[in-house]
C-alpha cells in the first residue's frame, strides 16, 4: 500500500510539473511571436531598408542557433527551474529595450537578446520533459509540448496585430515583456518548482546528462 501511494503521488507531482511546463511555454511562446505580426513594419518606420529588415528577422533565430545547446547543458549543470527562470527574465529585458527608445539599432540589440532569452527558455523545458517522462509516456510528453507551441504561434500574432492597433507598434514589445513575466510567474508555481525539483533529483544523472545531449543538439538543428 505504501508503495502505492509514493508511486501515485510521485505521478502526480510529475503532472503538476509538466503542467506548469506547458503553461509555461503557452505563454512564452505567444509572446515571442506576438510581435512577429508587427516587427517588419516596424522596423521599416523606424528607417530600416528591406534588406536591415530581413537581418533583423534572422538575429533572431541565429541568437536562439547560437544558445540552444549551452542551454541543455546549463540546464543539466544548474537545473532546470533556474535556467528557465534565467531565460524568461532576458526574455522580458530583451522586450523592454524596444519598447523604451524608438532607435533601430536598440531594436536589434533587444531582438538578439530575446532569443537568448527563448532559446534559454525553450531548450530548458525540453530537456526537462525529456527528463521528466518515462519512455512510455515520452512520445506523449514531448507532442503535446510542441502542441503547446504551435497554440502560442497561432495566438501571438493575431494578438499583437490587435495590440498595434490599439496601442501602437511599441506596445507589441511591452506586452511581450508581460507575458514573459506571466510565464516566470507560471514557473515559479508550486513553491518555486517544488515539484520539478523533487523529480528532477531523483534522476539518474548520468542518464539525465546523456537525454540533455541528444536533446539539445536535435533541436538546434530543427531550429
Amino acid at each position: 500500500m505504501r508503495n502505492l501511494v509514493g508511486a501515485t503521488l510521485r505521478l502526480a507531482r510529475v503532472d503538476i510539473a509538466l503542467a506548469i511546463l506547458l503553461t509555461a511555454s503557452l505563454i512564452s511562446t505567444m509572446g515571442v511571436t506576438l510581435v512577429w505580426a508587427v516587427l517588419a513594419v516596424y522596423a521599416s518606420s523606424l528607417g530600416a531598408s528591406t534588406a536591415t529588415v530581413g537581418l533583423l528577422v534572422a538575429a533572431f533565430s541565429a541568437a536562439r542557433l547560437l544558445v540552444n545547446v549551452p542551454a541543455g547543458q546549463l540546464s543539466t549543470k544548474f537545473g532546470y527551474a533556474r535556467v528557465m527562470s534565467v531565460g524568461l527574465a532576458v526574455l522580458a529585458a530583451g522586450s523592454v529595450l524596444p519598447y523604451a527608445t524608438a532607435d533601430i539599432a536598440v531594436l536589434a540589440l533587444g531582438v538578439v537578446v530575446q532569443g537568448l532569452g527563448s532559446s534559454l527558455f525553450s531548450t530548458s523545458v525540453l530537456v526537462a520533459i525529456a527528463a521528466l517522462s518515462t519512455p512510455e509516456s515520452r512520445v506523449r510528453d514531448m507532442s503535446t509540448y510542441q502542441g503547446a507551441q504551435v497554440v502560442g504561434v497561432a495566438l501571438g500574432p493575431a494578438l499583437g496585430g490587435m495590440v498595434a492597433s490599439l496601442w501602437g507598434y511599441p506596445a507589441t514589445f511591452l506586452w511581450q515583456a508581460g507575458l514573459a513575466l506571466a510565464a516566470l510567474a507560471a514557473t515559479r508555481a508550486e513553491g518555486e518548482h517544488r515539484a520539478l525539483v523533487v523529480m528532477a533529483t531523483g534522476l539518474d544523472r548520468k542518464s539525465t546528462r546523456l537525454n540533455s545531449s541528444h536533446i539539445t543538439i536535435s533541436y538546434a538543428v530543427f531550429c
